[in-house]
């Protein structure tokens, strides 16, 4: 988004922003009523592959745990 954190390097139009969730939350097209996922302009995409490595989720946690002092607890 084109804002102060983004820079002027940034390329998404932050007046379209809001337009995925709005969709999201009103629209009747099957897509939009699956549940969880990466959206991006109305469209889903695939999350970025750490997000289903397990190994790479614990180490992100460890290191937010020794970042912060936070311990989540293991889910599942």
């Amino acid at each position: 988004m084109p804002t102060r954190m983004g820079g002027p390097h940034a390329t998404d139009d932050l007046r379209e922003g809001h337009w995925t969730q709005e969709w999201l939350v009103t629209a009747d097209d099957p897509g939009a009523l699956a549940g969880g996922g990466y959206w991006y302009h109305r469209r889903r995409h695939a999350p970025h592959a750490a997000a289903r490595d397990p190994a790479f989720q614990e180490r992100l946690l460890d290191a937010l745990a020794q970042a912060t002092g936070v311990v989540l607890p293991m889910v599942g």
